[in-house]
């Protein structure tokens, strides 16, 4: 199956509006231009601690989706790993109470994004081949 562009599948899902109490930002290698067949759409959110419970909640809205699972990180407390498919895309939504831009999902964005800024367009083919 062809995947439909990201930008789509985060509207029709209204991920950004559902999550934007959450901070959410959306990374990797979609919005960068490189995405591949094997690319997946992740998302990353910060959250307040007491908040916790609605951020559950918010992220069981898309358990009728296809291989829905939410889970507690094991390399980081207070952090929660929400993961679904639709439409070809593997989804993933990252929630931490870590503020967004010191977390390193954020920060490996960031640097991906400005090399790719600064790179030609041979050397951008060349990532999206390796």
């Amino acid at each position: 199956m062809k995947k439909i562009h990201f930008q789509k599948v985060i509207d029709d899902l209204n991920l950004l509006e559902l999550l934007k109490r959450y901070q959410v930002t959306v990374v990797g290698t979609p919005p960068l231009g490189i995405a591949t067949a094997q690319s997946d759409i992740d998302l990353i959110c910060s959250y307040p601690i007491e908040q916790e419970n609605h951020l559950i909640e918010t992220l069981k809205l898309f358990q009728t989706y296809k291989a829905w699972c939410i889970e507690r990180s094991y390399f980081e407390r207070d952090t929660w790993i929400c993961r679904f498919e639709y439409c070809a895309w593997s989804i993933e939504i990252f929630c931490s109470t870590t503020p967004i831009h010191q977390q390193a999902g954020f920060q490996h964005f960031y640097v991906e994004h400005r090399i790719l800024y600064l790179a030609n367009d041979q050397f951008k083919q060349e990532i999206i081949r390796l």
